[in-house]
């Protein structure tokens, strides 16, 4: 995983079911590569980082994503601007358009929207789930891992 990168899950990695009403991922995050996690959000957390581990012990796939029109520097920049929403609060039925409450999706999108023009948002809704950015032609699968 590089700087910016995108990563999703579905799962969970063993027991329940693992489909969800917006689509076949559960959850996403971006890779900070200074410190070597991921940047996201949950409930009851906020914006706050994911440990690689985490990632490995609660979701049975996972894929990397990548942007490859953004250069590194925008890359630098999209991480920097989520660094700086770390505490923020969470909030699941926040447009992706409002900037002060995230879900984990909406952290890449706004990131790349924001500081690099790139809209990663398949289908322009008013959320951005992890499939839309899957689906969208401005993100490109590098890595796929099932457990």
């Amino acid at each position: 995983m590089g700087d910016g990168d995108i990563i999703l899950g579905n799962g969970p990695s063993s027991g329940s079911s693992s489909s969800v009403p917006y689509g076949y991922y559960r959850h996403g995050a971006t890779y900070d590569d200074y410190y070597g996690n991921f940047i996201s959000a949950m409930p009851n957390k906020g914006v706050y980082r994911e440990s690689k581990r985490f990632w490995e012990t609660n979701y049975k796939e996972v894929v990397g994503y990548w942007v490859p029109d953004a250069s590194s520097d925008q890359r630098e920049k999209v991480v920097s601007y989520l660094r700086q929403q770390m505490g923020e609060p969470y909030d699941w039925s926040s447009s992706k358009t409002n900037y002060d409450e995230w879900y984990c999706t909406k952290l890449p999108y706004v990131g790349y929207k924001v500081k690099a023009s790139i809209d990663i948002d398949s289908n322009g809704g008013y959320w951005v789930t992890p499939d839309n950015i899957a689906d969208d032609e401005q993100t490109h699968l590098f890595m796929r891992s099932e457990g």
